[in-house]
Formats: C-alpha cells, sequence, structure tokens
C-alpha cells in the first residue's frame, strides 16, 4: 500500500516536473530567437536579466545579480563601461539560464530513468513477485543464451543435492552421541527429569548447583515471554533482516509496521499459540519452498510459511537464543581450559625479574613482580575470540536477525558478519606475521562442514537439546519445526508435500539455534583437546592457527566430532598451509589435510606469506557478472546490481585494506578492479560504458560523470565507485621513514617494517636495561631478602643475554602488543583538500537536505566531492543536480530497499 501511494505522488511529481520543463523550454527558446534580433548586448542582457528574476532561477538578493542590475542601469547612461564587460554579464546570465535548463534536463532524465525501473523489472523479482516474464531483455553485452542454460541447469543439479540430503534420515546413534557429550561436559542429574511429562515445574529449581554443567542445565528452565505490540514491530524488523520474505510479503511485512490496529490483533493470535507451543504443527498442505540464486552462484530454499508463523518462529528463535548464548557464554568461561597466566618456569622468572629489578616488597621479603604489557599478545587474542567470534551466529535480541556472510550484504547491526570476516582474516594475518618472527614457524587449518545446513541429522540436534536440558515444551517445539512437510513452488500447485528428514529450514533464527548448540559442543572440544586453544567459526566455516602440533590434534577433533554426529565435511573447501622462514621448511604435513588455505578471492601464499588474489576465481565471476547485468531491463536495476556484485561482493572479498596486507595487495586490487572492468566493457570502464547506454536510449550527451556517481538525494544514480574507497587509505609508506631509516611512527608501516620497528624498539629496551644493571648492580635488591642475602642467579653479575630477554615475547614484549593491534588495523584515512567552492556548496546542500548534512564526513564522499564536484557545480550551479521536490527519491529507495534478486 504504501509503495502505490508513492507511485501515485511519483507521477504527481513527473507531471509537475513535464509542466515546468515545458513552460521554462518555451520561455527559453523565445529568449534564444530574440538574441538574433538585439544587436545591442545591453538590451539583450537586460532581457536574459528580467527572465531569470520572472522565472525565479535565482535568489532575488543574490548580490552578484544585483550588481549587474545595477551597472547595466548605469551602462545606459554611461558609455565608460567597457563592452567586454557587458559581454561578460551577458555570458554570466546566459550560465544562469542554461544551468536552469540543465538542470531541468536531468531532472527528466532521472525521472524517466526511474519510469523505466517501475516499467521493466528483472526476470527474477518478477519471479518472486508472481509477474508474467517477458523474454525481451534489455540491450547489454551477454555471452549468449547459452550461459541461462547453465543456470538452470546448476539449479536442477543443486536441488537434486539438496534433496538427497533433506530427504534421507541420517541415522545417528544417539547412545554413542551421549556418552561423547558426557566426556566433554562431565556428568549432571540437573534437568534430565522425563521430557514426555505432563508437568511443566522445574524439580531442580531449588538444588544447588555445583559443576558449570549443573548451571547450564538449571538455566535451561525458561519460559517465553508473551509479546506486546513494541516486541511484535521489533520482531518484524527481525524477519526482515533475516531476509525470509521477498516481494508481497515482505512489503506486507513493512506495512504491518503502521498499522498499530493489525499489529494488536496479531499479538493476540501469537500469544494464544505461545501458551500452547508444546502442540504446534506446521500446515498438513506443506510449505512452499522458493529456490533463490545467491551472489555467489549457490542456490538457498528459502522457506514461504504464512506471515504469523513466520513472525511466532522467529520470536521464539530469538527469545531462546539470547538465552542459551548467554548460558554457554557463562559455562565457557568457567569450564573452559586456559593455558594458564604464563608458560614460565620459576626459574625464568626468577632470573627475568633479578635482571630487570621487577621485584616488589611483599610480607617483608622480595618477589618477581614482572612489567607486562596492558593486553599481551596472548591476552588480545582471547580477548577477541571471546567477544567477536564466539557464538556470534546467535543473535542478542529479536531485531538482529539472520546473519549473512556472503559479502552480498552490508547491514548495519552491532555485529555486521562481513565486519567480522574481515577482521578475521586480519587477525590470522596478523598473527601470521608476529608468529613467524617470533616461533619462525606458523600453520594453518581450514575446512567446513558439506551441505551443512540441509545434511544436520535430527537426531544429533534433539540428543544435544535433550542433553543440555532443554525443557519438554520448546523440545516438541524444535522437534515439530524440524518435521516439516514442503512443496516446491517451481513444481507448481497439486505436488504432494514431502517431509523433511534430516537439515534445518534456512534463515530462521531457530535453525542457527539448534546449530549452534551443536557446533558449540565443537568448540568444547576443541578447546579442551589443545589445551587451550580456540576454535575460530563462521557457523560451519572452522578455522585454527599456530602450532602445528595444536592444528594437527584440531583437525583429529574435528574428524571425531563429525564421526559421533553424523556430519561429513567439505573437502574442497579443506586445506591447511605450514610455513616458516627456513626455505627447507614443508608446507603440507602429515596428519593435516592438503589443500589450499583461501578466504573470499585471495589464497595464501605459504612461500611470500601473504595473500594474493585468485585470477581463476575471478574470472568465473566475471562471466557471472556479465550473464547478471546482461539481465538487467533498466538502468536503475544495472546500478543496484553493480553496486551489489561489484561494490559489495567483490570489495568485501578482495579483504579491505589493513595494515597486516601491506602496500602490495591494495595495488592487486586496484589493477584487479581495473582488469574486471577491462574484461566487461569494450571501453574499458564502467562509467563510459552507463555514458554511451543512456545516450542511446535518452540522448543525453556530454554526461558529467557525477551524474552516475552522486547520491540520488542530490540527483545522481548513487553508482559506486570501486576506487575511491581504496584510495581513501592509500598513503605512501616511505613517508614514515626518516633519512636514518629508523621509524618516526608506526601508523601505518609495512608488516616487515612493523616488525623491524619491533625488533628496534625491543633492542634499545634491553640496552636500556643492560646499562642501567651495569651501573647499579651493586645494590641490586635479591629475591627472597635484602640485596644480597637472598636468591640470586648463579652468574648474577653478567647481565642476560638478548635472546634471553627476547623469550616469552607473546606475553612480555610491550611493542610486539602494540605491533598486533597496528598490524589488525587499517591504514589512517587520506586527507582530503576540498575547494572552497566545493564547500560553499556543501553548505547549501545541508541547508536544502538535513539528511545529508555531515555527508561530507566520510572520506570517501570526501575524495568523490573532490573528483566530480567541480564539474557537477560548473553544470548545475550547486552539488544539487536538481531540485530534491522534483525526484522521486522516495520510490526509489522504497525499490532499492528489495534485496537484489540474481537470475537463475
Amino acid at each position: 500500500m504504501a509503495s502505490a501511494v508513492l507511485r501515485h505522488v511519483t507521477n504527481k511529481k513527473l507531471a509537475k516536473l513535464e509542466a515546468r520543463q515545458t513552460k521554462f523550454e518555451s520561455q527559453y527558446q523565445d529568449l534564444v530567437n530574440s538574441k538574433s534580433k538585439h544587436v545591442d548586448s545591453l538590451q539583450y542582457s537586460r532581457q536574459l536579466l528580467n527572465a531569470i528574476k520572472k522565472l525565479g532561477i535565482a535568489d532575488k538578493d543574490d548580490p552578484k545579480l544585483a550588481n549587474i542590475s545595477l551597472f547595466l542601469t548605469q551602462a545606459q547612461f554611461d558609455a565608460s563601461v567597457p563592452s567586454d564587460t557587458l559581454l561578460e554579464w551577458q555570458t554570466q546570465l546566459e550560465h544562469l539560464l542554461n544551468v536552469r535548463r540543465t538542470r531541468y534536463e536531468y531532472a527528466s532524465l532521472f525521472g524517466k530513468l526511474v519510469t523505466e525501473w517501475l516499467e521493466n523489472p528483472n526476470d527474477a523479482n518478477k519471479q518472486l513477485a508472481g509477474l508474467e516474464i517477458d523474454e525481451t531483455a534489455m540491450d547489454v553485452e551477454t555471452e549468449s543464451a547459452e550461459f541461462n542454460h547453465v543456470g538452470r541447469k546448476e539449479m536442477h543439479e543443486q536441488r537434486k543435492v539438496w534433496e538427497q540430503f533433506a530427504f534421507s534420515d541420517r541415522d545417528v546413534d544417539p547412545v554413542p552421541l551421549h556418552d561423547y557429550l558426557t566426556a566433554l561436559f562431565g556428568e549432571s542429574d540437573f534437568g534430565m527429569s522425563d521430557t514426555d511429562a505432563d508437568t511443566d515445574v522445574d524439580p531442580d529449581k531449588d538444588r544447588l548447583a555445583v559443576t558449570p554443567l549443573d548451571e547450564l542445565r538449571k538455566g535451561m528452565a525458561m519460559q517465553i515471554s508473551p509479546l506486546d505490540s513494541e516486541g511484535l514491530k521489533k520482531t518484524i524488523q527481525g524477519l526482515l533482516k533475516s531476509d525470509l520474505f521477498a516481494g508481497p510479503k515482505r512489503a506486507a511485512l513493512l506495512d504491518l509496521k503502521e498499522r498499530s490496529a493489525v499489529l494488536d490483533e496479531m499479538v493476540d493470535v501469537l500469544n494464544i499459540e505461545l501458551k500452547t507451543l508444546q502442540d504446534w504443527q506446521w500446515e498438513e498442505a506443506g510449505v512452499p519452498v522458493v529456490l533463490r540464486r545467491q551472489v555467489n552462484g549457490k542456490y538457498r530454499f528459502f522457506m514461504d510459511e504464512e506471515i504469523h508463523q513466520a513472525l511466532l518462529l522467529h520470536y521464539v528463535g530469538s527469545s531462546i537464543a539470547s538465552h542459551l548464548k548467554i548460558l554457554f557464554r557463562n559455562f565457557y568461561i568457567k569450564a573452559r581450559v586456559t593455558k594458564g597466566t604464563t608458560a614460565m618456569t620459576e626459574e625464568q622468572i626468577k632470573r627475568r625479574a633479578y635482571f630487570l629489578q621487577q621485584i616488589r616488597r611483599e610480607n617483608g621479603s622480595y618477589s618477581p613482580r614482572l612489567n607486562e604489557p596492558s593486553i599481551s599478545v596472548v591476552s588480545a587474542r582471547a580477548k577477541k575470540y571471546h567477544n567477536t567470534y564466539f557464538l556470534m551466529q546467535m543473535p542478542d535480541s529479536i531485531e538482529d536477525g539472520v546473519a549473512d556472510y556472503s559479502g552480498e550484504d552490508n547491514n548495519t547491526t552491532s555485529k555486521n558478519p562481513m565486519e567480522i570476516k574481515q577482521s578475521l582474516l586480519e587477525d590470522l594475518t596478523a598473527d601470521m606475521h608476529l608468529r613467524l618472527e617470533v616461533h619462525k614457524q606458523f600453520c594453518v587449518l581450514q575446512s567446513d562442514f558439506k551441505w551443512f545446513g540441509p545434511s544436520l541429522p535430527h537426531n544429533t540436534i534433539l540428543t544435544v537439546l535433550k542433553f543440555f536440558g532443554l525443557p519438554k515444551k520448546l523440545l516438541s517445539l524444535c522437534r515439530a519445526f524440524l518435521k516439516v512437510p514442503i512443496v516446491f513452488a517451481q513444481d507448481g500447485p497439486g505436488s504432494d508435500p514431502v517431509t523433511r528428514k534430516a537439515g534445518v529450514p534456512m534463515s530462521h533464527v531457530l535453525s542457527d539455534t539448534m546449530s549452534e548448540a551443536v557446533l558449540f559442543c565443537l568448540d568444547v572440544a576443541v578447546n579442551k583437546a589443545t589445551e587451550g586453544g580456540n576454535l575460530i567459526r563462521f557457523h560451519d566455516d572452522l578455522w585454527f592457527w599456530g602450532d602445528s602440533d595444536q592444528c594437527k590434534v584440531t583437525w583429529s577433533t574435528i574428524n571425531e566430532f563429525c564421526r559421533v554426529t553424523g556430519l561429513e565435511l567439505n573437502m574442497e573447501k579443506t586445506g591447511s598451509v605450514n610455513m616458516g622462514t627456513s626455505t627447507s621448511i614443508n608446507h603440507s604435513l602429515d596428519g593435516l589435510p592438503e589443500g589450499a588455505i583461501t578466504w573470499g578471492f585471495l589464497k595464501l601464499d605459504p612461500q611470500e606469506h601473504r595473500w594474493v588474489v585468485d585470477r581463476v576465481k575471478v574470472d568465473a565471476h566475471i562471466d557471472e557478472l556479465r550473464h547478471q547485468l546482461g539481465q538487467c531491463r533498466s538502468t536503475f536495476a544495472f546500478v543496484q546490481a553493480w553496486n551489489a556484485y561489484v561494490g559489495r561482493f567483490f570489495v568485501n572479498n578482495f579483504a579491505r585494506p589493513a595494515n597486516c596486507h601491506g602496500p602490495a595487495h591494495l595495488q592487486s586490487v586496484l589493477e584487479t578492479f581495473q582488469y574486471i572492468q577491462q574484461q566487461l566493457f569494450p571501453s574499458g570502464s564502467v562509467t563510459t560504458h552507463l555514458m554511451d547506454k543512456l545516450k542511446a536510449r535518452f540522448g543525453v550527451d556530454d554526461i558529467p560523470a557525477g551524474f552516475l556517481y552522486f547520491p540520488t538525494e542530490l540527483g545522481g544514480l548513487n553508482l559506486r565507485n570501486l576506487f575511491l574507497p581504496l584510495m581513501s587509505r592509500a598513503r605512501a609508506i616511505d613517508e614514515s621513514l626518516g633519512s636514518d631509516k629508523q621509524p618516526k611512527k608506526h601508523d601505518h608501516l609495512s608488516p616487515e617494517a612493523q616488525l623491524e620497528w619491533v625488533l628496534s624498539q625491543e633492542r634499545h629496551n634491553y640496552d636500556v636495561a643492560k646499562t642501567h644493571f651495569e651501573r647499579e648492580k651493586g645494590s641490586f635488591l635479591t629475591l627472597g631478602g635484602w640485596k644480597h642475602d637472598g636468591w640470586k642467579p648463579a652468574d648474577a653479575d653478567t647481565f642476560f643475554s638478548f635472546e634471553e630477554y627476547q623469550t616469552f615475547r607473546d606475553e612480555l614484549s610491550e611493542p610486539l602488543s602494540a605491533a598486533l593491534q597496528k598490524l589488525r588495523e587499517q591504514p589512517p584515512k587520506v586527507s582530503v583538500h576540498i575547494s572552497a567552492e566545493s564547500k560553499q556548496a556543501l553548505r547549501e546542500v545541508a541547508a536544502l537536505l538535513p539528511e545529508k548534512r555531515g555527508w561530507n564526513g566520510n572520506v570517501v564522499n570526501q575524495l568523490l566531492i573532490a573528483l566530480y564536484g567541480p564539474e557537477i557545480i560548473q553544470r548545475f550551479g550547486s552539488l544539487c543536480i536538481a531540485d530534491r521536490e522534483l525526484l522521486p527519491v522516495g520510490l526509489v529507495n522504497v525499490l532499492r530497499g528489495e534485496k537484489v534478486r540474481w537470475a537463475g
């Protein structure tokens, strides 16, 4: 309904625009025709000035116009006014008229582009909306019709595999699994009352929990709170973020949020169902399943249940998830294995304390008190794992929705999945550099589960949930939720429903909650087996790095977990790499899987110790991108597809600039973006390609580049420039080096220079300590007593070596800890100079469009203004390409609110 109103308003706007433009064009042509009749430039200039005032083109109080008006009057009587000055005034007045004419022209073009978008939806969007498909596509370069056939073939192949997993009962024996869980978590009789009992009374309420498992099970006694209208609004918001629905149902959800009376009725219905969750069932007729192609080429199987069912499941799933997340976190804090406060022996601690005089007096004697960084490398790793990676798939609230790791979307939640995925790469790479520096060796293991969502055995899920003590009412709901009868929408009406025997429904918080409960067991298993190591996990994507022996233990633990849970590893995405500073090191090790380590479009080079762009993957996606752009039936659809595929998916999967990657990575990504455009377009540029298309379709020539790249609120198409975000972080590395090659600061050094800085700082600190020792050793305190009466090393008069000083750097080195933090960070943003004219234009934008106030605070937008702003101001008189009141911006934003749907 809201979109229908917007379309009506848009039609009114466009009609108003056409009327204004027609009126202006008529008066403009009259002026042009009258120019030839005026020999006198003065008379023509006065006519131009009167027309400008009459048309309201400029502010009547404009000081420039006031001056021209005054001097034109003087020129009627004063022959000393130079003729060149009169011509200059005439040129200025003509420019004002041409600016207004150009603004109307581009406002009209913007309106035509919106109309084109409305009247020519892409096939994928038509399918989702249930519209008839017109086989005539827009004239855009594409390979051939055979590519679409390949897409259909891929869809059928993936559906066949999906059905093999989802409709096959993966027989998992619950007894060995229960024994495995007991060995892992320990014994406890909390929460293990008969799940088929008819009472909800918690028999463990007044019992004292002794072990972490006792506390976890006791905490499982939970009730789902009733909903209210505000809670329902948040549930709707979370469901929208989950991207379960598309087209009409998504629009209905958006509309529902604004209808308080309907919300209240829906709350009543949902609360009735909440009271009888143990009896909840799917509709017998079956739930339609819709296949959607993702930007990475995979098809996802989305259920299209009724809206009220989806809201109920999202609310219940989010409630369970947030509760379990707290319980699992508390358990892990209390039961996890840690590596201890230090790996140093007592002798090593005492020697270091003596030579560095890091001693404190306690109870009348002196004991070691080593100076440690506020956050050491070891503690920084542990903190990052707990705060960023642990259970990050489970939402904290009903508004969070289901996380998306594909890199296609950037959402605004507190834990943006792609942010975390980028962070993982930066942590891994920074650790690689540090471990190679400190330990001379680094090993990394990567894997994931094969068709995890469709294949997760129901017996495994229910056994784990029962082991943790989930209440019987919620366990019954989970059992019914898993046994969903489905029909494929593409099979048409009349197809018989088939009940799932394995796997979890796509894009449901309850599915993620059950999956995470199972994988939480793997987190605990790896932590215990490695005696303090942490498995970095993005749902079912598994990462572990560090010592090669620990990687081997982790790999063995993962395989044991698969054996008892009935899961299978995806060996195509499994691999390991061992690297070191020695040229003779083996990159493949026994006890670890073979295969490359990859992240997005990057591959880890074990010899160069850096990530390189995988051109094979890039070329495959260039072919797919060419196909997808060829399916776009309008310019706005093309821009939206480009922004999603290239501006987000490609950009995200090349990794953002970071100090740990160094300048070579930035250079290679810039070259790859140039290569992508050269492969896609004959002109080698998306800018030129779109300009040519607009000229061919609408006859508009000499289009300024800013029209393509400026935001829609300013009258632009909001095309994403791939290079600006990268250039916003580009800095010359050698700027930070002085003539003596010593770093002036280490804010934006390459990884190699960062580690050189660490070594120089450690050497400096060692030399200072040694000088102090040589000068003061006669008065040194000893451990346990006064001066020489207590313990001291056998070589007490000889300062310990630099090699011994450098041991346990992970725990004790302040420079190393600082370097880790710097390597994880992005390079500083560049400083951008914006001209005085552009700054004034920005102030005018802020006054006219409050929502764009502060828009230029972003460095990328500053680069956008500096690069394209001068031409836009010259052509349109300001940074606003057209008057906002004449632009259908609201409708554009609504249309863009629907996620891009890719052609299959």
